[in-house]
């Protein structure tokens, strides 16, 4: 009578473990990391500060209906420690940030009034501080507002294009019989 486990299964147990703590232990890319989203105002102007440890270039574009701007960065880490809570000010309301898909990490600036992005600049890391990224937006009419709008393209799948055949040098057949 055998006791206790046959060979073949303990080898398998022993390399499932190995497996599991390879992967445990592999080093992977981390995400950049978001440390601070503020905002702040001067006169009419309100400016957006991200706090991010890597540089990042981000997608900007606008939307209507309620008026927005959204800030598209790779994927990212929030570690907003309590800061970045959504609290609006100036021209902006509030704003939302998370994951937007495997690749992407979105910020919403949701707007109470038609607004454009003024200027955009990046500050390098100095002493403490991380690298910025620095929006400042200011109000704008309506029409202005929209007029700047970036609208998503949607690619309509075409049809391929049908292929010119030459007729076939035998007369088609049903069955074996001339049509």
């Amino acid at each position: 009578m055998r006791t206790g486990r046959s060979m073949p299964g303990l080898r398998i147990g022993w390399l499932l473990l190995l497996w599991v703590i390879s992967l445990l232990s592999a080093p992977g890319h981390a995400e950049p990391v978001v440390s601070g989203l503020r905002l702040g105002e001067n006169g009419s102007q309100t400016r957006f500060v991200i706090d991010i440890d890597e540089a990042a270039e981000p997608e900007i574009f606008t939307l209507a209906n309620p008026y927005r701007l959204v800030i598209d960065l790779p994927l990212v880490r929030f570690d907003l420690k309590g800061q970045g809570r959504g609290e609006g000010r100036g021209i902006v309301e509030r704003f939302r940030y998370g994951r937007f898909n495997d690749t992407r990490s979105r910020i919403v600036l949701d707007l109470s009034a038609p607004a454009r992005l003024q200027r955009f600049f990046t500050l390098p890391p100095q002493g403490p501080d991380r690298h910025r990224l620095v929006f400042d937006l200011e109000p704008v009419t309506r029409e202005s507002f929209l007029a700047g709008i970036r609208r998503p393209q949607k690619m309509a799948a075409r049809a391929p294009e049908p292929v010119a055949t030459a007729p076939s040098a035998r007369p088609a057949t049903h069955n074996g019989r001339r049509i």
